[in-house]
């Protein structure tokens, strides 16, 4: 039985470091969203 009990902690440790990374390419996409608009009201 506790064997068992190893799967699911296994998936959800799984699912976020999953989440981890997607925030931390989200957050990266975002920077550099941001970083481009400053850039363009720069030059605006």
């Amino acid at each position: 039985m506790e064997t068992i009990n190893y799967y699911p902690s296994d998936t959800t440790i799984g699912s976020l470091l999953f989440n981890n990374y997607i925030s931390e390419e989200i957050r990266c996409l975002t920077v550099k969203e941001l970083t481009s608009s400053q850039a363009i009201d720069r030059l605006g």
